[in-house]
């Protein structure tokens, strides 16, 4: 009468027992061989997980084990994140943390799992209207553009020697096309929205359009000319009755 019991995965440690009713009497030597070899460890690889923007499609979470064992998983809270076999399934924004754990077997002990937390970041987009043909002499044109998240936008301009931006205010440099690019950079909460660019055009400013230059436009007009015209006049006058004398 023999029994043997194994109690390795209850305590974590390699441990036999077994009792026999056995008459020598009765039978050949009893012989017993025992292979006390202890479990080998394991260890769990997972790597970090990047930020995601919710909508994204469902995600292979990616941890392994050094003993090439099957790896399980937990994600927390079910509210923003969840899991099935390795398949990370998003549900709304904020902080998923996925727990990956092995738990041995007849050869290798547990392994020590591993925690890894992301962000669900929320998307957002960039609304900037196109803007109209504007004249050089124009006082600064204000850039409106605006994110669906509510966040503050940055400008840049492509063409300095155009147009320049400060803020929100635009000031034009010079004629030609302005081309300018509305950004947000997003925070903890909201992914970096895809940039938006418009380009118009820069006209001269205005100038005399009233035929041939025959200097005329350029002659300043005022008190000071009136009267020089009058004494011309007037020299005229003189000149004529002088010559009708002699």
């Amino acid at each position: 009468n023999f029994s043997f019991r194994d109690d390795t995965k209850e305590t974590g440690r390699t441990s036999l027992a077994f009792s026999a009713d056995y008459r020598a009497s009765d039978h050949d030597p009893l012989v017993i061989g025992l292979n006390l070899a202890p479990l080998q460890a394991q260890s769990i690889s997972f790597p970090a997980l990047a930020n995601v923007v919710i909508g994204a499609a469902d995600f292979d979470a990616g941890a392994s084990t050094s003993s090439g064992l099957a790896v399980s998983y937990s994600a927390s809270p079910a509210s923003v994140c969840t899991v099935s076999g390795s398949a990370v399934h998003l549900v709304n924004g904020g902080t998923c943390t996925i727990t990956a754990s092995q738990a041995g077997d007849a050869t290798y002990s547990a392994a020590t799992s591993v925690s890894r937390s992301f962000t669900v970041l929320f998307g957002q987009t960039i609304t900037f209207n196109a803007i109209p043909a504007q004249t050089l002499g124009t006082s600064s044109v204000t850039l409106q553009a605006t994110s669906s998240a509510g966040l503050a936008l940055s400008y840049s301009s492509s063409t300095p020697a155009v147009c320049a931006v400060s803020g929100s205010a635009l000031t034009l440099v010079s004629a030609g096309t302005c081309t300018i690019t509305a950004s947000q950079s997003g925070n903890s909460s909201y992914a970096a929205a895809t940039s938006v660019t418009q380009s118009f055009t820069v006209n001269p400013s205005a100038t005399n359009t009233g035929g041939a230059d025959d200097g005329s436009a350029d002659t300043p007009i005022g008190p000071f000319w009136l009267l020089v015209q009058g004494l011309g006049l007037l020299g005229g006058a003189s000149w004529f009755k002088r010559r009708r004398a002699a």
